[in-house]
């Protein structure tokens, strides 16, 4: 009975986890909210808050989505360099 319950727990994460992997497109999302400002003030802050999410676009069609069955990479020359799962991408490393 406890093996089948640990089975059923086991299914249901990975199930979960194959339903909430981030998309390319939340990496992208992820990607412009890290490098934002809180609110711009001023021309300076805008033209910095511009600039951003021009370098995060940048930064995120240069790397390569891999799309893993449980979970997603983002890869940069190869190497993976964020991993999403969960709804969340975190950098590797970290």
């Amino acid at each position: 009975m406890k093996t089948l319950i640990i089975l059923v727990l086991l299914v249901v994460l990975a199930i979960g986890s194959f339903l909430s992997k981030p998309s390319q497109e939340n990496f992208v999302a992820y990607m412009k909210a890290q490098t934002q400002a809180s609110k711009p003030t001023n021309m300076q802050t805008l033209g910095q808050t511009i600039l951003n999410g021009l370098i995060a676009d940048a930064g995120a069609a240069a790397m390569k989505y891999d799309d893993h069955i449980l979970w997603a990479t983002e890869d940069l020359d190869g190497q993976p360099k964020y991993v999403g799962a969960f709804g969340h991408w975190w950098k590797k490393g970290s």
